[in-house]
């Protein structure tokens, strides 16, 4: 206390830091520290290291938790909660405020007002608060920008062909040529809308085996064997017509899907026989896995270092062009039928692995999504967002925003949705329960879950998941971090809980990782059995292949059995990740763990 002319005030004491005992939040291992206040402060570290685990998980979660507290308990359901951080304590916490930053998706023509979104709010107040002259009819917001028919110059919004044209197959599969007009040039005597320039040239070929692009005039445009070493190509080129074309190259081993199709259960007649003939709980020496008598989750973590890819064996699997006003892929497929969708909508079903769109806006964005199809269904699917460029080299910064720098992940859960799966025959085939009526498997009780900002760390309910993270930022070869959980599996008698038991995680396998300075892959080659039974397992094989530009595939065969979920995980360019699905799909029976239906395949492709 001080006295002041009588007054006597009480001195305020703060506590010069941010003092941090114990913090426990995902792979943090009892951290203690000191933080500076009123100071710039900077985390670093390799990835994985716990960084995001301790700013956000952690410091901005306890702040966020102490002023929650003082929100009504109905506006506190409405606040996204970063959740209460594992920690003993933390003390000198001042309030905080979490910023994600992202960089700006900008092309050359850009402005302030685009980027900022400003100038939407200005065409609003134009047209609502502005004043009109007498007789003026209402203009709407879109009326007052010139990248709309109702805002463009009346003598210049001239539609363009936006329908794409198709040249005959080449004799080679694995050339294709561009039609005319798709990439902005045409051909002599074309008739073709006014914002395509005529000149010399009027086709690209594209050349998945000897990765080259030329022009109709036979002359190379670009080069993209680099991406037989590294996994990928990217360059930016002028072409004959002054445009500019953004033309990428993606490359992999060669996979041979067919060798990992899942091979039926090898069981010994007897042992199943005797488990199946069992009045009760099945004994250990009659299950067909290790399992530990235990009520928690197995969840174990590592590291796999890749090696590096033979270059002998990397295959080019696609080649894009992308101008101001055109988008043309040529991709590696044998499928009957390719279906190409446009922002939702169909827009072609070919006969090749071909594909051009013209006519598109300068700087316009689309999504485009691939189905190939052969006579048993879906083969593969490829998503594929597409900026068209601006001249000037305008899609430079976009190709940016999907560069992976830091980390690429993917998370593949199993998972039953009932909360209780009763015994019926495929349920106890090979689990014994012989003369019961009232017994029951636990489920998960959920449905598909995008995963969190925490995952793998979060409390998702699964029978197994495997996490995959690929770490850009270390020198290559880069190191696979996998994290594997296997779930505990409950028996019921009526409500009542009479054994729990979890299964080992020797059935799931990390395999065949390898990398080259651009490219990335794992095999997760999954097999887990019920610890409670001696016949039936959840089945699957898949490749996860990461391109450092943004490009994810998964390709691989499951077992229809039970529910399986698979999502990729885009490093957004600030360390924080944006997760998308590569697939959701069904329950098909029970009756499938034990061999009862066939395998189905998974080959999905995306882009960030």
């Amino acid at each position: 206390m001080r006295e002041t002319s009588g007054i006597v005030r009480p001195t305020l004491s703060v506590q010069p830091d941010v003092r941090v005992l114990g913090a426990r939040e995902h792979n943090l291992q009892d951290v203690d520290l000191s933080v500076p206040r009123d100071a710039t402060v900077v985390f670093t570290g390799v990835s994985g290291s716990g960084k995001s685990s301790l700013a956000f998980g952690t410091l901005y979660a306890e702040s966020q938790r102490r002023y929650l507290e003082s929100v009504a308990p109905y506006a506190r359901r409405l606040i996204d909660q970063a959740g209460v951080p594992d920690v003993d304590s933390i003390t000198g916490m001042p309030p905080a405020v979490a910023l994600q930053q992202q960089r700006g998706g900008g092309n050359a023509r850009s402005t302030v007002g685009s980027i900022t979104t400003l100038s939407s709010l200005i065409r609003m107040l134009y047209s609502r608060a502005g004043d009109y002259p007498d007789g003026q009819p209402m203009l709407y917001a879109e009326d007052f920008s010139a990248n709309t028919v109702e805002g463009a110059c009346p003598e210049c919004s001239i539609a363009a062909d936006r329908s794409g044209t198709s040249t005959p197959a080449s004799s080679n599969s694995a050339q294709h040529s561009l039609p005319s007009c798709a990439l902005g040039v045409a051909p002599a005597g074309a008739s073709v809308a006014s914002e395509v320039r005529s000149s010399g040239a009027s086709a690209l070929e594209f050349d998945l085996v000897g990765g080259l692009v030329t022009d109709q005039r036979g002359v190379v445009v670009a080069d993209v064997t680099e991406a037989l070493t590294s996994g990928e190509s990217i360059q930016y080129v002028q072409l004959v017509d002054g445009d500019t074309a953004l033309i990428t190259a993606l490359a992999a081993p060669a996979l041979d899907t067919s060798s990992m199709r899942l091979q039926e259960e090898a069981v010994d007649p007897e042992k199943l026989q005797a488990a199946k003939e069992y009045d009760g709980i099945v004994p250990a020496e009659l299950v067909a896995t290790e399992f530990t008598e235990s009520g928690e989750d197995l969840v174990t973590s590592g590291v796999t270092p890749t090696e590096s890819i033979d270059t002998e064996s990397m295959r080019i699997s696609s080649i894009s062009a992308v101008t101001s006003s055109a988008f043309a892929i040529a991709w590696d497929s044998d499928a009957a039928k390719h279906i190409v969708y446009r922002d939702g909508a169909q827009v072609a079903s070919l006969s090749r692995p071909y594909f051009a769109d013209a006519g598109l806006a300068g700087g316009s964005v689309h999504e485009y999504q691939i189905d190939s199809i052969q006579d048993d269904g879906l083969v593969t699917s490829k998503t594929l967002p597409v900026t068209t460029t601006s001249n000037g080299f305008g899609a430079r910064d976009a190709t940016l925003l999907t560069t992976q720098t830091y980390n690429s992940q993917a998370i593949y859960r199993t998972f039953i949705p009932d909360s209780r799966v009763f015994m019926d025959f495929w349920t106890t085939w090979g689990c014994g329960q012989q003369g019961t009526s009232n017994r029951s498997f636990g489920g998960d009780d959920r449905g598909f879950k995008t995963p969190p900002y925490n995952a793998p760390w979060d409390d998702t309910s699964s029978r197994t998941a495997v996490f995959l993270n690929i770490n850009w930022d270390n020198p290559s070869p880069y190191d696979v971090v996998w994290v594997k959980e296997v779930g505990t599996t409950h028996l019921y008698e009526g409500s009542t809980l009479i054994e729990e038991r979890t299964a080992s995680d020797a059935g799931i396998k990390i395999e065949e990782a390898g990398s080259t300075t651009a490219y990335a892959q794992a095999r997760v080659n999954h097999d887990v059995a019920n610890p409670f039974c001696s016949a039936g397992s959840i089945k699957y094989n898949v490749m996860f292949r990461w391109y450092r530009n943004g490009t994810f595939e998964v390709v691989g065969w499951r077992q229809p059995a039970p529910a399986h979920e698979i999502y990729g995980g885009w490093d957004t360019g600030t360390g924080m990740i944006n997760w998308h699905q590569f697939g959701r799909y069904d329950n098909e029976g029970f009756g499938c763990l034990a061999g009862g239906c066939a395998n189905r395949t998974i080959n999905v492709t995306k882009s960030y």
